[in-house]
């Protein structure tokens, strides 16, 4: 510690660090790890951004036990799904807007309206990936 640091403890009066001191440094360095983490998880949400296309709804498949709803796409590739030629995809049994999704979905297959949904890329490829949302085309 520097005599000038000391006299100042001694008077009562706090030392300040130095702009350029290895305390600094380090926060600094903390700051820009935590802003790159808060970054990281919106970055991996756009990434993931995956459209479907225009197409239509072959069946629908509610499940009772998971209360998942499954649906086959007619004419399109979900590159994540494993499940029916890449074509199933699914509204999650915890997604806030279960009921409004599924009534808008089971009224555009009851009316064979095209869709474009929206659903989760994930690294994992999964039987159905999930829906997040989706346009219904009037024709």
């Amino acid at each position: 510690m520097t005599d000038i640091a000391q006299k100042r403890i001694r008077a009562g009066k706090r030392s300040r660090t130095a702009p350029h001191s290895r305390e600094s440094t380090c926060t600094v360095a903390v700051l820009c790890f935590g802003m790159l983490l808060a970054w990281l998880p919106g970055a991996r949400v756009h990434a993931a951004d995956v459209w479907s296309g225009q197409t239509r709804i072959e069946w629908i498949r509610p499940y009772s036990g998971t209360k998942d709803v499954s649906f086959l796409l007619a004419d399109t590739s979900v590159t994540t799904s494993t499940c029916d030629g890449g074509r199933r995809v699914r509204i999650d049994k915890n997604h806030p807007n279960l009921e409004a999704l599924y009534s808008a979905l089971l009224t555009a297959f009851a009316a064979n309206k095209e869709i474009n949904v929206n659903y989760s890329n994930t690294d994992t490829p999964e039987c159905a990936p999930k829906i997040r949302l989706f346009q219904v085309f009037a024709d």
